[in-house]
């Protein structure tokens, strides 16, 4: 009688196997083996406690993500004659999603130029992903200086909406500068809590700014002689 926990596998999660050689009332089992290959693993040797026989697997990052994945057992008597059996119930309709959110698109892409100052930074996932607590950093390229830094889930500058993640920056970008995006591997997860692996190089994201050609509006006050304060905005260029 085989038997595993049923679970939505992520990447770090265990999925833990047992036979129980009590059921089926073997009395001369030399060795079991549990193979995890649906999961993304392979063969692993079961240890044996009071007659039930179980090993574990941790699942690893990969290019899986079905439904009904199994784990099935190899018994062997001591006359080294293995019985391969399918698994039972406990142990189908198991998912497992071993794959992590990767970015599709970067907009502005990389090494783009002449990006406003005020422009939102997109990036597509190839799947919905949620924010977590790891930090956004937005460096400048010449001396290396984190110009601005904010945690991924603070909605008041990071908009995720299903696939698609729009990042405002608190302040607006020096114009004619060159920037890029460093990204924590704690940001952004999929639904399954598999991490992005984040931006940890400044080749990655990087974009070149426009120049900054908007007049600064200017605002003058002063007092009459007459007392009472009166504002004078002028658009000019200063």
């Amino acid at each position: 009688d085989l038997a595993a926990v049923r679970l939505v596998g992520a990447v770090g999660d265990q999925v833990d196997a047992e036979w129980n050689n009590n059921t089926d009332g073997n009395v001369d089992i030399a060795s079991v083996i549990f193979d995890f290959s649906e999961f993304g693993g392979g063969d692993v040797a079961g240890t044996e406690s009071a007659g039930v026989w179980s090993a574990s697997y941790t699942v690893a990052a990969g290019s899986i993500e079905n439904t009904n994945r199994n784990v099935f057992v190899e018994a062997t008597d001591d006359a080294t004659t293995p019985n391969t059996n399918a698994p039972v119930e406990g142990t189908d309709n198991v998912s497992v999603d071993n794959q992590k959110p990767s970015v599709n698109t970067y907009d502005p892409a990389n090494l783009a130029n002449s990006v406003t100052t005020d422009a939102d930074l997109i990036l597509t996932f190839d799947e919905d992903v949620v924010a977590s607590f790891g930090e956004i950093d937005i460096v400048d390229q010449t001396n290396g200086t984190q110009t601005q830094t904010f945690v991924a889930n603070n909605t008041s500058y990071v908009n995720v909406s299903n696939n698609v993640v729009t990042i405002t920056a608190p302040n607006a970008f020096v114009g004619n500068n060159d920037y890029y995006v460093l990204i924590d591997a704690t940001a952004f997860t999929d639904s399954e809590g598999n991490p992005y692996d984040g931006i940890a190089v400044s080749s990655t994201w990087g974009f070149q700014t426009a120049a900054d050609l908007e007049a600064p509006n200017l605002t003058l006050s002063y007092t009459l002689s007459g007392g009472g304060d009166e504002n004078l905005t002028n658009s000019s260029d200063i």
